[in-house]
């Protein structure tokens, strides 16, 4: 067994009866995913293995990976980390971010069962990282489907945008369920209600199809409600991309300069979410919004997240001649 290897015997443990395929090269980095991955790993062709161990391949110190039996998934719902759950007491809504040290203590004290996850209605426990992010999860062995993976970066921008819009005076809900008039259902990051102005605010820090922005854009406009995203900066040139397909730019030839707004979706605004720190430590100084200035889209101007949301609530974008997508405060 390579040297490299030989701290990860231990965890070797168990051998599929089945024999799989080799793998040619498995470097440290591999084993670790491998692991995690839920994958049992052996090396035949050492001598100290045990007996009972298949025989060695023609080529000495093969490693082998093989996934395990499927073990039963003992986690929350879909390691999103609700932020919110509904009190079964008197149905009001609590956000695990809004919460004083002491009230999440007397919350934790409080008998099974006492609050929900909203969307699956799942009896939900209470939980705390070491980073002190508070969220509400599923008992160990229930999941909930609706739930999506999510990221530090994406739970920080959610509850910033809400606080900030609440300090201005803003009706702000975060996670805010809804169904469409046919029956398809939407959540909002984060939710405003201003008399007859609804708008959602979307934050998608992950890689996205230009289809599935269209797809979920249309559900929030069936309900009447405009809907506004954030998406990664990593990620804007393909969104970008999918703009210019939509609006009928042929991609297969060069062309020239991009001209009257094809850059933009005509169904939605989007605008571009920079985080300049390291994975996983979004700070307020760190994260900002490049919005659009007039008259068309040029030049860009960047904001933080409270003074994105704030002037959003207030009116600050505009969709100008029917193309472009300007911030006009």
């Amino acid at each position: 067994m390579p040297a490299h290897l030989a701290s990860c015997r231990p965890i070797a443990a168990a051998w599929c009866r089945r024999r799989p395929a080799p793998l040619d090269r498995v470097d440290v980095h591999q084993l670790r995913r491998a692991i995690a991955g839920n994958l049992v790993v052996a090396s035949c062709g050492c001598r100290s293995m045990p007996a009972h161990w298949p025989a060695a391949d023609d080529r000495q110190n093969v490693v082998y990976a093989t996934k395990s039996r499927k073990m039963p998934k003992y986690n929350h719902t879909g390691d999103r980390l609700p932020l919110t759950a509904v009190r079964t007491s008197n149905g009001e809504i609590v956000e695990a971010f809004d919460l004083t040290a002491e009230q999440w203590s007397t919350m934790k004290a409080e008998p099974p069962g006492s609050y929900l996850i909203r969307r699956s209605r799942l009896p939900a426990i209470l939980k705390q990282n070491l980073r002190g992010t508070r969220w509400f999860a599923a008992r160990p062995g229930e999941s909930d489907s609706s739930w999506k993976p999510t990221s530090p970066e994406h739970e920080f921008a959610q509850i910033r945008l809400v606080k900030a819009l609440r300090v201005a005076g803003v009706n702000a809900r975060i996670e805010e369920p809804g169904d469409t008039p046919a029956g398809e259902k939407w959540e909002a990051d984060v939710y405003i209600e201003d008399g007859s102005r609804k708008i959602a605010i979307e934050v998608q820090v992950s890689q996205q199809t230009f289809d599935e922005y269209v797809r979920r854009s249309e559900k929030y406009r069936q309900s009447g409600v405009k809907v506004v995203w954030l998406v990664n900066n990593r990620h804007f040139r393909n969104f970008t991309l999918g703009c210019l397909a939509d609006n009928g730019r042929d991609l297969s030839r060069p062309g020239g300069p991009v001209k009257n707004g094809e850059q933009f979706s005509r169904h939605f605004p989007a605008f571009p979410l920079t985080f300049k720190c390291p994975k996983g430590q979004p700070t307020d100084d760190a994260v900002r919004v490049s919005v659009f200035l007039p008259p068309e889209g040029w030049p860009v101007r960047e904001l933080c997240l409270d003074e994105f949301a704030v002037a959003l609530a207030k009116g600050a974008l505009t969709h100008a001649k029917g193309k472009f997508w300007v911030w006009t405060k």
